[in-house]
């Protein structure tokens, strides 16, 4: 499958880039989103533009607004997620690839969770080198929810 240089959401060595469909047709310009704001602002602004696109972008852009989370309890993680979701939900709350993309990371988060809850010891981890891979496990569960996102929209351009 090629991989065209210009697309309407990137993610290349940690870093999030939107291509702001305002400055088109006359600019290729790209916006560095780095926090929940420059997210919210791209979805609420029409920077990004079209379901499929601003489903990567809400993916994309729930793992860039949490990855700094500092602490320790998954749970606590995972409220911190949900709470961002809420937020970044709110930029355009009737696009329908916005709010399911957020809710398939929630969901990918919550089966983690869960798992855990229902291991044979019955309970998550507390010491805090355990904990802090658990927080570090499921930030990457989330960025991994996102590649999959970008890669099945891909699939399904390159299918039309």
């Amino acid at each position: 499958m090629k991989v065209f240089d210009i697309a309407p959401v990137k993610f290349e060595n940690g870093q999030m880039t939107i291509l702001d469909q305002t400055k088109l047709p006359g600019e290729e310009v790209y916006i560095k989103i780095e926090t929940k704001e420059d997210v919210w602002d791209a979805i609420y602004h029409l920077k990004v533009r079209g379901a499929p696109a601003i489903g990567v972008a809400a993916a994309y852009g729930l793992y860039v607004s949490t990855r700094n989370f500092e602490g320790t309890r998954v749970k606590e993680f995972r409220e911190y997620v949900r709470q961002t979701s809420e937020y970044l939900n709110s930029a355009r709350p009737t696009a329908v690839n916005l709010s399911w993309a957020l809710k398939r990371c929630e969901d990918i988060l919550d089966r983690y969770i869960h798992a855990f809850d229902n291991a044979a010891d019955g309970f998550l981890c507390t010491c805090d080198h355990c904990a802090g891979d658990q927080v570090d496990d499921a930030k990457l569960l989330l960025l991994d929810e996102a590649e999959k996102i970008r890669e099945e929209d891909e699939a399904a351009c390159y299918a039309m």
